[in-house]
């Protein structure tokens, strides 16, 4: 975004950019702040320094200035709500600076440490690490380091349970997510094992037609019924869990007894029982809402 504003002279005048949460902040306080969490998914920040990677910004022809407040690490008491703000709501409070990034806030929330996944319409498996790992294996299989709440998030992005939206949307939304998955209970069978991260799925105009055409190259059983093509992706959701489990334990160097799930699919029990036998060690759930209860906790952390 900012390389196309470049290119666009939109930055000749700027003397400084904000990402959403920071500018909502910024609106809220009139405090400037960058929040570590967001600045580490933007490509643009050292992972073991925690700060702005010159080299990147200048490869990338940006203009210094723009990054000369460093990212703050959460939580942040920036300050009191604006007085025109305060009029207008009636009262006045602080103003904090959680981990604006969703997944570090829900991440922030778990249950217990260890190998987690953060499972929604995308999936994120990692691990909270106390430093990062930037090895060509690390890069090769595609895993990141992204801030969390004093630790680095070392994970991976999978597909999720956007296939499992598609799907609700193609068959006219005559059912809903809950039934879908008990109908893949109850009339799943075959061992699927879909290449769901593959670019065919990421915004397919059919799903059902290109899980028919990966069946029939493959020469698996074509599914027939809603409840076995929502069973074909679940099925195939877990051995993608299971895969990336597996590189997670060989780059790390660690071995992960369970793995822990939070997000809306924390709340999808099949898609669960699928995992915990695809993975072949215990799946504990955790909150379905674990970004708010992180941002919350992040909140409270502000005041001890």
């Amino acid at each position: 975004q900012l390389c196309w504003d470049r290119a666009h002279g939109r930055l000749e005048g700027a003397a400084d950019f904000r990402r959403r949460p920071e500018y909502l902040s910024f609106y809220l306080s009139g405090v400037k702040a960058h929040e570590y969490t967001n600045a580490s998914s933007t490509g643009l920040l050292d992972a073991r320094a925690k700060t702005w990677d010159t080299e990147i910004i200048t490869a990338l022809g940006l203009p210094e200035r723009l990054f000369a407040a460093q990212p703050q690490r959460p939580p942040v008491k920036l300050g009191r709500l604006k007085e025109d703000i305060a009029r207008q709501v009636g009262f006045s409070c602080n103003v904090l600076l959680p981990a604006t990034h969703d997944t570090a806030s829900a991440i922030a929330a778990l249950p217990q440490k260890g190998a987690y996944l953060s499972s929604g319409t995308w999936s994120l498996l990692g691990a909270e690490l106390p430093e990062p790992i930037t090895t060509p294996a690390a890069r090769a299989a595609n895993f990141t380091n992204e801030g969390g709440v004093g630790t680095i998030r070392f994970l991976k992005n999978i597909m999720g349970l956007w296939l499992v939206q598609c799907l609700k949307r193609e068959l006219g939304d005559r059912y809903s997510f809950a039934q879908l998955a008990g109908l893949a209970r109850a009339e799943g069978s075959f061992d699927y094992r879909l290449d769901v991260n593959g670019p065919q799925y990421l915004a397919p105009r059919s799903v059902m037609a290109e899980i028919d055409g990966e069946c029939r190259q493959k020469g698996w059983p074509v599914p027939s019924t809603p409840g076995e093509y929502a069973h074909a992706i679940y099925q195939s959701l877990a051995h993608a869990y299971a895969a990336a489990l597996q590189e997670l334990e060989a780059i790390t160097g660690e071995s992960f007894p369970a793995l822990c799930i939070v997000g809306g699919g924390a709340n999808n029990t099949y898609l669960n029982e699928l995992t915990e036998r695809a993975i072949g060690r215990p799946v504990v759930t955790g909150s379905p809402e674990a970004t708010a209860l992180g941002n919350i906790l992040m909140q409270e952390a502000a005041y001890v």
